[in-house]
């Protein structure tokens, strides 16, 4: 009889982990279909990692994000959206460590560090390793100024993910994992 439970609990863990990283998956995917939600559909389908990381661990949900990445990458049309997530689709799995860190200033400052690295590599690529022309075109086209203006804004929208992210995470805690998880 306990062997029973503990497939059962196996064959849970992965039937969520499998819907969780599908359900990023098409979230990804609509950042083609949905006008101007290149940005919006990384964001959700991180957002799926929240039940799997309080359900199953850090460990886990970085292998759904690993999951959700490689199959964006591949069946993603919209590769801008695809970059962003595979380069901050992590982060919901990050935050808590960020956080323990001691002060308020070293935890913010790791957060735009990470933010800015990840806003590089993710046009570094798009125009020299996945050859997207239009990126290239538009910041090309661009004055140095409103490049800087454009990432200050970029920072300030990431701090602010930061904040709704973690009340997301609280409001998922206290309401919505009973439903996901009754008997846990």
């Amino acid at each position: 009889m306990a062997g029973h439970d503990v497939y059962r609990q196996r064959s849970r863990k992965i039937a969520v982990c499998g819907l969780m990283s599908a359900l990023g998956v098409v979230f990804l995917m609509a950042g083609a279909v949905i006008p101007f939600a290149t940005y919006c559909a990384p964001v959700l389908a991180m957002l799926t990692l929240l039940p799997v990381l309080d359900a199953y661990g850090p460990k886990t949900a970085l292998w759904v994000y690993a999951a959700v990445s490689l199959l964006g990458l591949l069946l993603a049309p919209e590769t801008e959206a695809a970059l962003w997530y595979v380069c901050l689709g992590y982060y919901p799995v990050l935050r808590p460590v960020l956080r323990k860190l001691p002060g308020r200033l070293l935890p913010l400052l790791c957060k735009l560090l990470l933010f800015n690295t990840a806003l590089v590599l993710i046009y570094g690529a798009a125009v020299f390793l996945f050859d997207l022309g239009a990126v290239a075109a538009d910041i090309e086209e661009a004055s140095k100024g409103f490049l800087l203006v454009l990432a200050a804004l970029a920072n300030v929208t990431f701090l602010l993910y930061d904040v709704a992210l973690g009340r997301v995470a609280r409001l998922y805690r206290q309401r919505w994992r009973k439903f996901l998880f009754p008997k846990s």
